[in-house]
C-alpha cells in the first residue's frame, strides 16, 4: 500500500528570532544559522528547520503583533541559535491543535492522512516509544513524522494532548527548537503545553522569553517551581519570593528545587544550592538554574544526560571541550546539521591532545593533506581514531568529502576509506574500495545501494548468507533481511512469516499509516544492532509507504557498519 498524495497546507504564524554577541576574535561563534532555512529535503536525508516570521512585541492578550519587513542583514559564518531575541505565539485561526505541524508531504512530511484508522490512545502510546536510535537516518525519518501536519486521530480531545506528546518525543531526540515550534504552531497555552515549552526554551536559552509570555498568559500552575522560576527570570524578584515561600508550605515545590529557586532569586544564596548526585535527577529548569547561579553539574554530565540536554553546551560561552562533544553527539544522533560540527571543527584550533582534541586534530590533518595517498592514509587514521572514542560515524562524514572520487593505490587503509565512504553516505565510491573480489556482504550491501552496480548473488552466496543467519550472525541476517525486504532474493520465510512482519500487514490491510510508521520506528530503535525480523519488517512498511529512499538510507546506514 502506498499513502495517497494530498496537498494541504498550514501556515505556521511562530517566531524564533536568533542572535549572537560578539567575542573575542580568536573565539569562534556559534553553531551556523541552520534555524531560518526553509523545510525541505536535504542532500543527506535531513529536513531543514521551519522559517520564522518576525513579531515585534505581544498584544495584551498575549498574541504576536507583525512588525514591519526589514532588509535582512548579511549572515555571519556562524550564529547562535542560543541567545534569541524574541519568540511569540499566534494561535492559528482553524487549526485544530493536534493537527499542527511544520512539515507538508512536499516538504519531506507523510500524507495528512497519516493518523487514518489510529485511535488517538493508540497514537499516544506509539508516540510515547519513540526515542533516539543509534542509526542517524531512523531520527532523521522520526523527526519528519512528528512534525508532519496531520489531521487529529480520531477520538483525539481538543486538549492538544498528541501535540504535546509530539512534542515529547522531539525533546527525546534532541530536538527543543523543533519542539518549541511544533508548540508555538499549535498555539496551545495549556499548563502542560506551556510546561514543556518552557522547557524546550530553557535548553536553547531562550526561556526569559518564554517565561514572560507564559506569566503574562496565566498558562503555569499558580504555585509551581516553573512559575517561581519564571518570576525570578523576569526579575519579579517578590513576588517569585513569596511563591516559592507559598509553593514550598503547600509540598508543591520539592526541596531539591527550592535551594535552586533560592538561589536563582538571591544570588547570595548559592553557596547553599547543590546540583542532583544524579544527572538522571536533572530537569530542563534544574540545569538552567545550575548554570545561570554557576553551580556545578553533575558529575559524568556530558556522557550520561539526555540529548536534548546536550544543547546547553552549545551556547557560546560553554567550554571548548564540553561544545565539541555535544556538538559531536548532538550530529551524531541527526539533531545538529554535519555542516554545523564541520564548521565548529574548523573554528577550534587544539587545544591539548587526546580526546576531542585528538579527534580536530586528525580531522584538520585529512584535510590538509595534499597527494591522494597522504590524503587517504590520513583520512584513514582519523577514522581509526574516531572510532576508539566511538565517533566513528560523525567523523565519517566528516571524512567523506575528503576522498569522494579518489580510487585506491594501494591496500594501505582500504578498510577505513572503505568505511569511511560508506559511512558518510558515498556508496557509488565505497564500491570502489571493496576487497577483490568482494566479501558476499560486501556485494550484498552494493545491491541495495545500486542493484546495477554488482552483479546479483547466486543460489551459493544466499545459502552462505543463511548459513551465518542460522548460527546467530547478526550481519548475515541483516544483509539477508534488507535483500528480501527489497526484493533482490527470494522471499524468505524466515522473516514473512515473523509476528513482526505480520504486525505490519494487518496494520498496512487496515488503511493505517500511522500504525506501520511508528511500528518501523519502534523496530529500528535498538539501531545497528535492530534483530533481523524487525529489520526486515521495518523495510517493508517503509517501502510500502512509498520512502523507498529512506528505507534505503536506513538498511545502507546500519549494513555500512559491518562492511
Amino acid at each position: 500500500m502506498r499513502c495517497r498524495t494530498v496537498s494541504v497546507a498550514i501556515r505556521i504564524v511562530a517566531a524564533v528570532f536568533l542572535c549572537s554577541s560578539a567575542v573575542a576574535q580568536e573565539q569562534p561563534r556559534s553553531v551556523i544559522d541552520w534555524l531560518n532555512r526553509p523545510p525541505q529535503p536535504a542532500p543527506d536525508g535531513e529536513a531543514q528547520w521551519p522559517p520564522a516570521e518576525a513579531f515585534e512585541g505581544l498584544d495584551e492578550n498575549g498574541d504576536a503583533v507583525t512588525a514591519p519587513e526589514e532588509t535582512p542583514a548579511e549572515p555571519t559564518a556562524l550564529l547562535s541559535p542560543l541567545t534569541p531575541q524574541e519568540i511569540a505565539i499566534a494561535p492559528v485561526a482553524g487549526v485544530v491543535a493536534d493537527s499542527a505541524g511544520l512539515l507538508t508531504e512536499a516538504d519531506g512530511g507523510f500524507p495528512p492522512d497519516l493518523w487514518k484508522g489510529v485511535p488517538a490512545a493508540r497514537a499516544q502510546a506509539l508516540l510515547r516509544q519513540i526515542g533516539p536510535s543509534s542509526l542517524r537516518s531512523v531520527n532523521v525519518l522520526a523527526r519528519a513524522a512528528l512534525l508532519t501536519s496531520a489531521s487529529a486521530p480520531a477520538e483525539a480531545e481538543e486538549d492538544g494532548e498528541i501535540v504535546t506528546v509530539r512534542a515529547q518525543a522531539l525533546l527525546e531526540l534532541g530536538l527543543p527548537t523543533d519542539a518549541l515550534d511544533l508548540l508555538q504552531a499549535s498555539g496551545l497555552r495549556t499548563p502542560v503545553a506551556m510546561a514543556l515549552w518552557l522547557d524546550a526554551a530553557a535548553l536553547i536559552g531562550a526561556d526569559s522569553e518564554v517565561c514572560a509570555l507564559a506569566l503574562r498568559s496565566g498558562s503555569l500552575e499558580e504555585m509551581s517551581a516553573r512559575r517561581v522560576y519564571c518570576l525570578a527570570r523576569t526579575d519579579a524578584t517578590q513576588e517569585a519570593t513569596l511563591a516559592l515561600a507559598t509553593g514550598r508550605d503547600l509540598g508543591q515545590i520539592k526541596e531539591a528545587d527550592g535551594r535552586l529557586l533560592e538561589a536563582l532569586i538571591e544570588p547570595n544564596w548559592a553557596e547553599f544550592a547543590r546540583a542532583p548526585d544524579r544527572v538522571q535527577d536533572l530537569t530542563p529548569l534544574r540545569l538552567a538554574a545550575l548554570d545561570r547561579i554557576g553551580v556545578a553539574r553533575p558529575p559524568d554530565f556530558g556522557r550520561l544526560a539526555p540529548l536534548s540536554m546536550r544543547w546547553a553546551d552549545m551556547n557560546e560561552d560553554a567550554p571548548p571541550r564540553d561544545r565539541l562533544t555535544a556538538a559531536e553527539q548532538l550530529e551524531e544522533a541527526g539533531a545538529l546539521p554535519t555542516e554545523t560540527l564541520r564548521e565548529l571543527y574548523a573554528a577550534y584550533t587544539p587545544a591539548e591532545s587526546g580526546g576531542v582534541w585528538g579527534r580536530v586534530e586528525a580531522w584538520r590533518t585529512a584535510r590538509d593533506a595534499r597527494g591522494s595517498y597522504e590524503r587517504a592514509a590520513a583520512v584513514a587514521l582519523a577514522y581509526d581514531r574516531a572510532r576508539q572514542n566511538g565517533r566513528e560515524s560523525s567523523m565519517s562524514r566528516l571524512l567523506a568529502p575528503l576522498v569522494e572520487g579518489a580510487r585506491p593505490t594501494t591496500e594501505d587503509g582500504s578498510p577505513e576509506v572503505r568505511k569511511v565512504l560508506a559511512l558518510g553516505g558515498s556508496f557509488e565510491d565505497a564500491i570502489h574500495w571493496f576487497d577483490t573480489p568482494p566479501s558476499i556482504g560486501q556485494r550484498a550491501t552494493a545491491l541495495i545501494a545500486d542493484p546495477q552496480s554488482v552483479q546479483s548473488l547466486g543460489k551459493a552466496q544466499i545459502a552462505a548468507l543463511r548459513a551465518k543467519d542460522s548460527l546467530g550472525d547478526l550481519a548475515a541476517g541483516q544483509q539477508l533481511a534488507a535483500l528480501t525486504a527489497f526484493g533482490l532474493t527470494d522471499r524468505e520465510s524466515r522473516f514473512t512469516a515473523t509476528p513482526e512482519f505480520g504486525r505490519i500487514i494487518q496494520a498496512l490491510e487496515n488503511e493505517q499509516p500511522a500504525e506501520a510508521l511508528f511500528g518501523a520506528l519502534i523496530f529500528l530503535a535498538p539501531g545497528a544492532d535492530t534483530r533481523p525480523a524487525q529489520f526486515h519488517a521495518a523495510l517493508a512498511a517503509l517501502l510500502a509507504l512509498g520512502r523507498d529512499e529512506d528505507a534505503r538510507r536506513i538498511a545502507l546506514e546500519a549494513l555500512a557498519r559491518r562492511l
